[in-house]
């Protein structure tokens, strides 16, 4: 109630004193800019999305480039040392692309975690935290 008595009514008076023609311009630039800021969040959202994916089969890659270097270790130490420069080499590759990936922020991203801080963009928070630690 107490919104209709106290804020409703100099609302009213005040959208009352407009004119009708400007009224509805004035709603249709609302709408417009309504649709197009709902039109580049999905892109956006699309694209990190799109971005995540990427990360995670960057992921999956290096984990398995460290299985398998684990293996060699196990049955053949020369061709290990080998490999492992080139596992290194790939290593050092994927983690400059997921780098790239995981710091590259956009307007919007930046808008969407300040509008949900808590949102968590990546489930494997301590593989990215010890790139992290491995860039240092």
């Amino acid at each position: 109630m107490f919104t209709m008595y106290i804020i409703q009514q100099p609302i009213d008076r005040f959208v009352s004193w407009i004119p009708r023609q400007i009224g509805w311009t004035i709603l249709l630039f609302a709408g417009i800019g309504f649709v197009s800021d709902i039109t580049v969040t999905v892109f956006e959202i699309k694209k990190i999305l799109a971005q995540l994916r990427i990360m995670k089969e960057i992921t999956a890659k290096l984990r398995e480039l460290s299985d398998s270097v684990g293996e060699e270790i196990s049955d053949k130490t020369i061709e290990m040392i080998a490999k492992s420069e080139k596992g290194r080499k790939e290593y050092e590759e994927l983690k400059e692309k997921y780098h790239a990936l995981r710091y590259e922020k956009t307007f919007t991203h930046k808008r969407i975690t300040t509008a949900f801080p808590h949102l968590k963009l990546e489930k494997n928070y301590h593989f990215s935290h010890k790139l992290k630690n491995d860039k240092k």
